[in-house]
């Protein structure tokens, strides 16, 4: 289930934005997941799961992606139950995208309130790979291939994908997400916020807009703090009943 827009009745003022869990991958750990989404929960209006939520790409058979992400909801009901609650908006990524297809949940949404408008998108759609569908079939066929010799012990070609990915989309500090939030602001919105590249980034841009990277919640806590009553955007990494802010890292 996705909600798109405001419902206009209960504008929602604050809002927490995590990506990239990756529910189901190997390196996500659950452990101390639940006390995190209750910190939300009980400091925002309104959580935006930002794409890679699961980690689809490794079914027994490429054509599995749905099942593989329904079995992943079984297995983590403990979390992904909470998903269900009207405080939750979900959004595919490039790891889940089968959830676009099959279940038309989108990769972007945005959120106004008196004029001030932010634009929310998993972000991988900045990225050549990713520019047609053609590409992402053969995109999600390649990562089954490399994550699936990854389970049985030869993770070479996962190691290279992933070496090669940084080299081209992150070395430069994820240029290309920049210059896209750029045009954007360009376009209207005040505040632009990505996830995907799993490196937190604040950057206030010189057209006057703000740019926000989520980071990831593989094994950290990163998330994003929108007021959008006082327009007002955050970076924080939740350490149990400790909040570290930006500043303090």
């Amino acid at each position: 289930r996705h909600r798109g827009m405001w419902d206009t009745a209960r504008e929602r003022m604050r809002i927490a934005v995590i990506s990239d869990l990756h529910i189901g991958a190997d390196e996500f750990l659950p452990t101390g997941f639940g006390e995190f989404l209750d910190h939300l929960e009980q400091e925002y209006e309104e959580i935006i799961l930002l794409g890679d939520v699961f980690e689809c790409y490794s079914p027994a058979l490429p054509w599995r992606a749905l099942a593989e992400y329904d079995r992943l909801v079984r297995l983590h009901r403990n979390i992904t139950d909470r998903f269900r609650s009207a405080k939750y908006t979900l959004l595919s990524g490039n790891h889940d995208m089968v959830l676009r297809r099959a279940r038309g949940i989108p990769s972007r949404t945005e959120r106004v309130h008196n004029g001030y408008r932010i634009l929310l998108s998993h972000g991988h759609e900045n990225e050549s790979a990713f520019g047609s569908a053609v590409k992402v079939r053969l995109v999600e066929l390649y990562m089954w291939l490399a994550y699936r010799l990854k389970r049985v012990r030869l993770p070479a070609l996962y190691d290279w994908s992933y070496r090669m990915d940084y080299e081209r989309n992150m070395k430069d500090g994820g240029a290309a997400h920049v210059e896209a939030a750029r045009r954007l602001v360009r376009g209207g919105y005040d505040v632009v916020v990505f996830g995907h590249t799993h490196v937190e980034r604040h950057v206030e841009l010189r057209e006057g807009g703000t740019y926000i990277n989520t980071g990831d919640c593989v094994r950290r806590r990163m998330y994003a703090s929108l007021d959008l009553e006082r327009r007002e955007c955050a970076l924080f990494e939740f350490r149990g009943q400790r909040v570290a802010t930006e500043q303090e890292r």
